[in-house]
């Protein structure tokens, strides 16, 4: 075998890839489920179509070899790049289309952000203060079930953030709610 056979031209890379990428296309148009996966896949490949062309040449590559808008092609590139936000999305959801995938992928890119800033001002020494606001008196029975609602909330926010693998985060924003409240002692008092 020779090395030319064995390291393809450029140019012979990117007609394989065109290929793949429109047999992946028609896939993704023909089955439901297996659509996401599909197009993530055209995503991986249109990435790597897009890193081998030099630069200027990806809107004529695009359009000479898919019915595809630079934009079309960079909403698979994005999938493609958050596989495993995705897939473990799907693995919770009956049906998820393209438009829930991104859906998700924005709401873990928002998370993210906030989970960062939170970080950075704990490192900052940022410490939550006790609410300076009087609380109310209940009387027994009201207190209970309001408790027994309070746990509840807390044990259905606790599961979803544990289903993103999350936990160490609640623990966090529980432990910070708390002390928020007045109910534990923040400073060892």
């Amino acid at each position: 075998m020779t090395v030319a056979a064995r390291n393809p031209s450029p140019s012979d890379r990117l007609s394989v890839l065109a290929s793949e990428i429109a047999a992946k296309l028609m896939i993704a148009r023909r089955h439901g489920q297996a659509t996401l996966a599909a197009l993530m896949d055209v995503g991986d490949r249109l990435a790597e179509a897009k890193e081998a062309l030099d630069h200027g040449q990806w809107d004529d590559w695009l359009s000479a070899n898919f019915a595809l808008s630079d934009r079309t092609a960079r909403l698979y590139m994005q999938l493609a790049g958050h596989r495993k936000r995705v897939e473990a999305k799907m693995a919770t959801v009956a049906e998820l289309g393209v438009r829930g995938a991104l859906e998700q992928i924005h709401e873990d890119q928002i998370y993210e952000g906030n989970v960062k800033r939170n970080r950075e001002a704990l490192a900052r020494g940022w410490e939550p203060k006790p609410a300076s606001v009087r609380h109310p008196r209940l009387p027994p029975s009201e207190l209970e079930t309001a408790i027994n609602t309070l746990m509840m909330h807390i044990r259905l926010k606790r599961e979803m953030m544990e289903q993103h693998g999350q936990r160490e985060e609640f623990d966090w924003q529980f432990l910070a709610a708390i002390r928020v409240l007045g109910i534990v002692n923040s400073g060892g008092r």
